[in-house]
């Protein structure tokens, strides 16, 4: 079990590593406020994108002691989950590297649910969770989470696409990545 769910996640970060990574939009938050938590992909707001917009917070637990380093959303078949599915991820999100989050300091998110591929194209519409992969100090920083330095996790709520407003997922917390 291991080594399937390594290698699961090592296919499934080769993707984000791929086509995620790094803040998409490092253009339009040169003209926002500093302290903002929020992200947002370039080139993709409004328009054909508006109903594949979804937001929510990312918490952590008290205890959590880790220096973070990137943030990293994805898309899954309402169902699977994650990262218990067996495969890749459907869509990928956001990727933010200036992340700022503690036991006391949720992280606000806006991403917007695209396929995989270098231009920015709509996930097939249909049923989705939201997962969110935490890169720490100590740690590679992308790819295959650090057992016991990253951390991950998916919201409960499931997200219809496409939507007629902003899907709010809401807060979901994130547990670290062990090696099981």
């Amino acid at each position: 079990m291991k080594f399937e769910k390594t290698v699961v996640l090592a296919c499934i970060l080769a993707l984000f590593a791929a086509f995620g990574c790094g803040d998409d939009d490092a253009a339009t938050d040169a003209g926002t406020d500093a302290d903002s938590d929020t992200d947002s992909d370039a080139g993709v707001d409004g328009g054909e994108f508006e109903d594949y917009e979804i937001t929510g917070t990312v918490t952590v637990p008290d205890g959590f002691d880790g220096t973070p380093v990137m943030i990293q959303f994805a898309f899954y078949d309402a169902a699977g989950g994650f990262p218990s599915v067996p495969g890749m991820p459907d869509g990928l999100g956001t990727a933010d590297e200036e992340v700022a989050i503690d036991a006391d300091t949720p992280y606000e998110f806006t991403t917007y649910a695209r396929a995989f591929g270098e231009d920015p194209v709509l996930l097939a519409d249909g049923e989705y969770y939201v997962a969110a992969v935490l890169y720490c100090e100590g740690g590679a920083g992308s790819g295959i989470p650090t057992p016991d330095v990253d951390w991950y996790g998916a919201s409960g709520t499931v997200v219809t696409l496409p939507a007629e407003t902003s899907v709010d997922v809401g807060p979901f917390e994130l547990s670290l990545y062990t090696a099981e």
